[in-house]
């Protein structure tokens, strides 16, 4: 980003170029929340609906499958994730002697300057596909595809091109009647241009507490552990998520708020990091979608704000200062649900609704008597059959019931 040359340390400093000529790091628009499997996203598949193709039917019970394709526009106020203006003039501590060096040098210099607080505006589009089977209706394991490109109107060197492939096993554990705990554990490979491709294991654990049926409240940990090649993780960096949020469903729209607070510990690996240094994020997301109509469940139209808040990250470009982004779009999933999921919530269902029958031994429950059973009927016993049948075949109702053996009246047809 900037070129190299000899100045004065009292014009350099600590600032952001003497970082920028430390590492070669290329920024990226992409951030660490578009690649990791939250539940924001995992709840809007669940409530969303999709739409169900009938050729996918044919496909095995416990086969599922989900593609969906996210096509959108944003406006970004900060696409380098720099500092602010007068907080990088700060850290360059421009002296007298600045003006001494020649005119290519005070450019280079200033190059941080140059790109704070950039705005842009930037196309995304982000298919991914996802297929699994579902072992038990509590158990599956799935592999996953995603790719992503941002390309961006008035900044192109930060075009950016990544892609996702990767598989992992899930697990249910149902926490009563509202709450349900899954545990995640995800490997994948990230390829990104101009980038050293990395490997990630990603463990997870999300509790998800159903407060009505069109409300969702959810909180999620989950550990991306980064390595230099397959299966060799974490040689790199390693990184906590701690998200919380919620969901709400109602006919045709449904709105999601999510918080995510981010550590990045990459010090610890010195020269294998690819940033060898720390910071912290919070990343925000508010989306509201709507379904385009009820004939096309699997179309949304939606809008995204999101802030984001970069520190501790010693002034990094790339790493730093505030940027907000205001996402817009369409979205469209297909998918088919494993049928035992299906099966087993329909069983969870019928059983709410049917009612409970009292055991014996439980408390205040007694034993039935048996002067209330009913007594059994047995072949030689007198039973009451219709009144005798006249000529004309109508009944005499004046005539009382006759009792005859059940013998007798299954085999003569006269009394």
């Amino acid at each position: 980003m900037a070129q190299n040359f000899t100045a004065p340390n009292n014009i350099i400093g600590n600032g952001l170029l003497a970082q920028a000529q430390i590492q070669d790091v290329r920024p990226t628009t992409i951030i660490p929340t578009d690649l990791v499997p939250l539940p924001a996203a995992e709840e809007r598949e669940t409530y969303g609906d999709t739409i169900k193709l009938k050729v996918l039917q044919v496909l095995p019970a416990k086969l599922y499958f989900n593609a969906n394709c996210e096509t959108s526009f944003r406006n970004e106020t900060n696409v380098f994730q720099t500092l602010m203006k007068r907080q990088t003039l700060r850290k360059l501590d421009i002296g007298p002697a600045f003006y001494e060096l020649s005119a290519a040098d005070q450019a280079a210099v200033l190059s941080p300057v140059k790109i704070t607080s950039r705005n842009d505006n930037v196309f995304r589009v982000f298919p991914n596909v996802t297929a699994g089977w579902a072992f038990t209706p509590r158990t599956r394991v799935y592999s996953n595809y995603f790719f992503i490109r941002d390309n961006l109107f008035h900044n192109p060197g930060l075009n950016t091109n990544i892609q996702s492939i990767g598989g992992g096993i899930q697990h249910d554990i149902p926490l009563g009647k509202k709450a349900n705990l899954q545990g995640n554990l995800q490997f994948r490979e990230l390829y990104q241009t101009n980038q050293i491709s990395v490997f990630d294991y990603l463990p997870g654990l999300t509790l998800s507490y159903y407060l009505t049926p069109r409300t969702v409240l959810y909180t999620s940990a989950l550990l991306q552990m980064r390595g230099k090649r397959a299966f060799c993780a974490p040689t790199r960096e390693i990184d906590p998520f701690y998200t919380f949020g919620g969901f709400y469903q109602k006919g045709l729209w449904s709105f999601s708020a999510t918080g995510t607070f981010l550590q990045n510990f990459r010090e610890p690996f010195r020269r294998n990091a690819l940033i060898p240094i720390n910071n912290y994020s919070w990343i925000l997301d508010f989306e509201l979608d709507r379904q385009l109509s009820k004939k096309l469940p699997g179309a949304q139209v939606f809008v995204r704000a999101e802030p984001i808040y970069n520190f501790h990250s010693r002034g990094t470009t790339g790493l730093s200062g505030v940027d907000f982004r205001i996402f817009y779009g369409l979205k469209v999933a297909v998918g088919k649900q494993p049928l035992t999921s299906a099966m087993q919530l329909l069983r969870d269902q019928l059983q709410e609704t049917s009612p409970a029958v009292p055991k014996q031994g439980d408390p205040g429950v007694s034993a039935p008597s048996t002067s209330s059973l009913p007594r059994p009927k047995v072949a030689h016993e007198m039973q009451p059959i219709h009144g005798v049948m006249n000529a004309s075949g109508a009944t005499n109702a004046a005539l009382p019931a006759v009792q005859t053996p059940l013998a007798t009246a299954s085999n003569s047809p006269s009394i």
